[in-house]
């Protein structure tokens, strides 16, 4: 994709400079400077965009976990109290 992206921007710098009428040495040197420019660039994007997902993603991990606990430690009080109240009632009798 980083590689299609940067073709595709390079072409269209290209393009350009062939219809405002730049010589082809010089048009040809600016789009391979370009196309290395872009490329980085994507690339760097790209990784950005990356990260960005992977730590969102292991965020809403996290929260589902933390969800999880607290609804096992609410049952498990659940449990507890039924407990202390089953046992409240057998001492009571």
């Amino acid at each position: 994709m980083v590689f299609k992206v940067s073709l595709a921007l390079a072409l269209l710098v290209y393009l350009i400079q062939s219809f405002t009428g730049v010589a082809f040495e010089t048009n040809l040197q600016r789009s391979l400077f370009y196309f290395i420019v872009f490329y980085a660039l994507v690339s760097t994007y790209q990784i950005i965009y990356l990260h960005i997902k992977l730590r969102m993603i292991h965020l809403e991990q996290q929260k589902r976990q933390e969800k999880r606990k607290q609804e096992q430690k609410k049952k498990q009080e659940k449990m507890a109290d039924s407990l202390a109240q089953f046992i409240h009632e057998a001492n009571m009798e």
